[in-house]
């Protein structure tokens, strides 16, 4: 009996342990996400920087005529670049979304993973207050041979009776 306790608290502790090595690693998780947040923020403001270029290039056309031809190949290949851009922060942000996905399934795991563990501490826990009142009760049961239930004492010491209108003896002797 004490064996299977030990066995179930060296599980716990390794159950525990690996909840604890899972929360570093969701934290590392989320750094990496906040991190190419910011990256991504910082490829928006790249792309804002040529979208005014743009701007600028447009008003640049109604003021030269003659150059029309040329500006607007120049605007239309920044286009493309930007389109490209888009793309690749769209293609990011579904990139973050599935780690934060992965994170939120992570998190809920580890949960479960508490929540048995916290399981097995109240089995154990109330598996060991069961184990403490059974030798208490076998001790006092032990301590008491040779008295009445009405307090007084005889001189039997050998005497097997299950009625409580009798005595209480043990063959064996406690050294306590």
């Amino acid at each position: 009996m004490p064996s299977l306790v030990v066995a179930e608290i060296l599980a716990i502790l390794m159950q525990v342990s690996l909840v604890v090595v899972d929360v570093p690693l969701v934290l590392v998780a989320v750094h990496a996400v906040l991190t190419q947040g910011l990256a991504i923020v910082i490829d928006v403001l790249l792309i804002l920087t040529p979208v005014d270029a743009i701007r600028v290039e447009i008003l640049a056309i109604g003021l030269r005529l003659r150059a029309v031809d040329a500006v607007l190949f120049v605007i239309v290949r920044k286009l493309g670049l930007v389109v490209i851009n888009v793309a690749l922060v769209l293609v990011a942000v579904h990139a973050i979304f599935v780690q934060v996905l992965a994170i939120v399934v992570d998190i809920a795991l580890t949960g479960v993973a508490i929540r048995a563990v916290l399981r097995h501490i109240f089995l154990i826990v109330s598996n060991v207050l069961l184990v403490v009142l059974n030798v208490l009760l076998l001790r006092s049961r032990i301590l008491a041979p040779g008295v009445r239930t009405t307090g007084k004492q005889t001189g039997k010491s050998n005497c097997e009776h299950t009625s409580t209108d009798y005595e209480y003896c043990l063959p064996c002797f406690s050294p306590i």
